[in-house]
């Protein structure tokens, strides 16, 4: 990971700012006072029902392949071929598609 990638968010708990940074600490490009903060849910059940679909989705068939291909009690050299061929797949639509595409389709 980058440090690029990472977005500077730190407190500020001196009395006359009390906020929220986000941006370099220098030149922070968003301030966010903690007196506006509120404790709410900021998604919707639907939303994390589908992002849940979305994980065991992504998950079982991994799961199920793994086992399958145990009680099938072949080769190496064969298991190693079938599982480079899935994982070329997914590997294949993550970089078409971004690592969240299940998710994207889903929602």
């Amino acid at each position: 990971i980058l440090s690029r990638w990472i977005p500077n968010i730190y407190l500020d708990l001196h009395p006359e700012k009390n906020c929220l940074n986000i941006g370099h600490p220098r030149n922070p490009q968003l301030y966010i006072p903690l007196h506006a903060m509120e404790e709410t849910s900021r998604f919707e059940k639907r939303h994390v029902i589908l992002v849940a679909a979305a994980y065991v989705l992504v998950c079982q068939p991994y799961a199920l392949t793994t086992l399958a291909l145990t009680s099938l009690r072949l080769d190496f050299y064969e298991i190693e071929r079938i599982l480079i061929s899935i994982f070329g797949l997914v590997t294949f639509f993550r970089t078409l598609l971004g690592a969240d595409f299940l998710i994207k389709l889903g929602i």
